[in-house]
């Protein structure tokens, strides 16, 4: 088994359930499963790291968390974040702590998405690629205003698909707080 630690944004507690709501359907009616609660993977690292490796300052000045419709990326099915800048913006926002620079993140397929995972390649009933216009969307827009960032340990299996055996945990969140 390998170890690895990743940070990912994660929508405030108890306002997922429109997002839980449109995955469960998808998940009905394609056929899509997914390995990861609701969440957008930023990056991986060998060792964790304490929340006050976080810049909140930087935090606070990302814009609001929103997504357009489902895309196809490099095989998976995402929902994109409608603005890019914030995943970067997200990245950035980890820091140095007394004179030590933050760690480097590890390569990694799944932080190679723009948005939320929906369906990992290789997921039985996946929609090809000429059938994405034929997945609802979000019955209404949402912004989400205040999110988290959190760091999670994962669990993999090297001899399989990442998805395939899979155990993660909720190590520490951070609150992104309200623009003023």
């Amino acid at each position: 088994m390998t170890y690895q630690y990743y940070t990912a944004i994660l929508l405030p507690e108890g306002s997922e359930a429109p997002i839980r709501k449109y995955m469960e359907d998808l998940e009905i009616q394609f056929g899509f499963g997914r390995p990861l609660p609701p969440q957008i993977p930023l990056a991986a690292f060998e060792t964790p790291f304490p929340p006050d490796r976080i810049d909140r300052a930087v935090l606070k000045q990302l814009p609001a968390l929103a997504f357009t419709r489902p895309a196809l990326q490099k095989g998976d099915m995402v929902m994109e974040a409608a603005d890019p800048d914030l995943l970067t913006g997200a990245r950035n926002a980890l820091k140095g702590v007394n004179g030590k620079e933050p760690p480097q993140p590890l390569a990694h397929p799944f932080f190679d998405w723009k948005g939320l995972l929906l369906c990992p390649e290789g997921f039985p009933g996946a929609a090809p690629a000429d059938d994405i216009s034929r997945l609802p969307e979000l019955p209404e827009p949402h912004r989400w205003h205040t999110w988290r960032l959190g760091l999670f340990q994962i669990i993999l299996d090297p001899r399989r698909l990442w998805w395939e055996h899979l155990s993660w945990e909720l190590l520490w969140t951070v609150r992104k707080a309200r623009k003023n």
